[in-house]
């Protein structure tokens, strides 16, 4: 064997074994940061996808209560909604998990129609909340007047 063949590694030029480490590293850091733009990425469109299928569920039972004559529309319609359908609101898409729904009715009777006015109405509010999740910013608040019922004097 000829020991005079110089060694084809001693004469390239090749990457040492620090190189190669402080590469991984750096690359490294680069997927960590991306995996966690990604993750939160994903989490805020969750949150903003949620929000508005909140928002539709609040205004369904807007909507409903305002079809329906004033009289009947009374604060037995308070209290919470869970998925579980509710009598009450048979003709409307049900609530699905995690959605809950929190719904009041305030009556105003002989308001002023206006400040110093002697015309009073009567009138309701509609108040509806629609939670997601434990998070704080997981909700939707959506308040509607319904119809006035009579102006007087």
């Amino acid at each position: 064997m000829n020991n005079n063949k110089k060694s084809p590694v001693r004469g390239s030029r090749a990457f040492t074994l620090l190189e190669i480490l402080a590469a991984i590293a750096i690359l490294s850091v680069i997927a960590i940061n991306l995996l966690y733009s990604l993750s939160e990425q994903h989490r805020g469109t969750t949150d903003i996808v949620n929000k508005v299928i909140a928002a539709n569920f609040a205004k369904d039972v807007i909507d409903y209560m305002k079809s329906l004559p004033y009289s009947d529309v009374d604060n037995s319609f308070n209290g919470v909604e869970t998925f579980v359908s509710s009598e009450k609101f048979k003709d409307l898409p049900p609530l699905r998990e995690p959605f809950k729904r929190e719904i009041e009715i305030i009556e105003f009777k002989n308001k002023p129609l206006v400040a110093g006015s002697d015309q009073k109405i009567n009138y309701k509010l509609i108040k509806v909340n629609v939670s997601f999740d434990k998070n704080i910013n997981s909700k939707v608040n959506l308040i509607a007047t319904l119809m006035v019922e009579k102006f007087s004097k």
